[in-house]
């Protein structure tokens, strides 16, 4: 039986609604200055190498602060280190502003990408263990499913936005809008105050607090299971996010027409998909035995929808089956990070989701570097299924990992029974 408290509409938590509002400012400024960088070193050098170098300039530093530095992130109040990144990027952004007032070079705006990647990579992993401070356990699914279902939102009116403004206004006043959503974003969290108590945390050498989040995983399944299909995930999207374009460039021959019409659309995917999870959850709870069903059909469905995709000889089949696909990309966020925040101890979270986070980018980048191999030498349609296979080889894994954890939580009610 549902209890009111995990009825009540979110919204009238005034916690949760500034959390809500400062994350979705934060998620709206990374996709408008993204769009508007592409569109200036585009300009600048003329070169589709140059926009690789920009996705790895942003990523690489994202990896390595997530993995670094989360032993210390887990020292400090989770929201204060949210702050702390913000206000960072924030001033990353008036940097942005300054050099594009000067004779501006690309090498300079792959610097402060970096910069920007980095405190990135310290803030992802501190917002996702601060979430179940504000909302508490009974409520970590339907507030996922908002939030996922919102940063897809802010992701599609961010990029419709960013290619619209760019034939308005200038440049530095584009990248002057994106640092100030930081800064409205980190003071928005300053009047938020935690539900959950956080265990103390006492102090441990970083090599010892290292220690223990790699324990922490290694010794826990299910969490193993959520790093999984997140990577999983993050590898079929990299292949997608080639192959998406080339089918509706090269085989469609839809232009940049069919490829706006062909982001919003999987944009509307991920919207309807997340909407229709959080409706789940109003009354519904989170469970093993959702995770368990769930998580491992949610990739293999993904996986053969995206074949299929590339399968269709028409563009209207081609968006239909698209849009379809788009549907699981919200669950399975979803269910990554209320696996995490339910089944990792509250004072180890941030290294848990630096982890999952630094192996989703490393699979996400490997997705990209596999495509400049064999995206010239070897069909779209092959390409597609042969990511599917993949992918639903990496599901059948993840039961396996789940079955693991089954078994392990029966031995612990063995030994708790002696």
């Amino acid at each position: 039986m549902v209890s009111k408290k995990e009825t009540t509409s979110l919204f009238k938590d005034q916690n949760f609604v500034c959390f809500f509002i400062g994350q979705n400012l934060s998620a709206f400024g990374d996709w408008f200055r993204t769009i508007a960088t592409i569109g200036l070193i585009y300009e600048l050098t003329g070169k589709a190498t140059h926009l690789s170098i920009l996705f790895i300039c942003s990523m690489l530093p994202l990896i390595l602060t997530s993995m670094l530095l989360s032993p210390i992130i887990d020292k400090f109040s989770y929201k204060k280190v949210v702050i702390f990144a913000d206000v960072a990027r924030f001033i990353i952004g008036l940097g942005f502003v300054l050099v594009v007032t000067m004779n501006v070079t690309p090498f300079i705006l792959y610097l402060l990408l970096a910069l920007n990647g980095a405190f990135s990579g310290i803030y992802l992993p501190a917002r996702s263990s601060m979430i179940p401070e504000i909302l508490g356990k009974e409520q970590l699914s339907k507030g996922n499913s908002i939030l996922a279902t919102s940063f897809s939102a802010s992701m599609l009116i961010a990029t419709g936005l960013g290619g619209l403004v760019t034939e308005i206004w200038s440049i530095s006043t584009i990248y002057l809008v994106d640092a100030l959503t930081f800064l409205l974003s980190a003071m928005l969290l300053i009047p938020i105050k935690a539900k959950e108590a956080s265990e103390k945390k006492e102090y441990v050498s970083y090599v010892q607090s290292f220690k223990e989040g790699i324990k922490e995983i290694k010794g826990s399944p299910k969490i193993q299971s959520a790093i999984w299909i997140l990577m999983s995930r993050e590898f079929a999207l990299s292949i997608v996010y080639v192959l998406f374009s080339l089918y509706i460039l090269e085989v469609a021959r839809e232009g940049n027409f069919g490829l706006g019409l062909g982001h919003t659309i999987s944009g509307l995917g991920q919207i309807i998909g997340g909407l229709t999870l959080a409706a789940y959850f109003k009354k519904a709870k989170f469970s093993f035995q959702f995770y368990k069903r769930w998580s491992t059909l949610a990739v293999i469905l993904l996986a053969i929808l995206h074949a299929l995709s590339y399968q269709q000889t028409t563009f209207i089949g081609f968006l239909i089956v698209v849009l379809l696909a788009n549907l699981l990309y919200s669950p399975v966020e979803v269910l990554y990070s209320t696996n995490i925040m339910t089944y990792a101890s509250s004072h180890l979270r941030a290294r848990v989701f630096s982890v999952g986070l630094a192996l989703s980018r490393i699979f996400y980048i490997s997705g990209f570097i596999l495509m400049a191999f064999i995206g010239d030498l070897i069909p779209i349609h092959v390409i597609a299924i042969g990511m599917a296979g993949l992918v639903i080889v990496a599901g059948l894994m993840n039961s396996l990992l789940l079955l693991k954890g089954k078994h392990q939580d029966k031995s612990k009610v063995g030994m708790h029974s002696l």
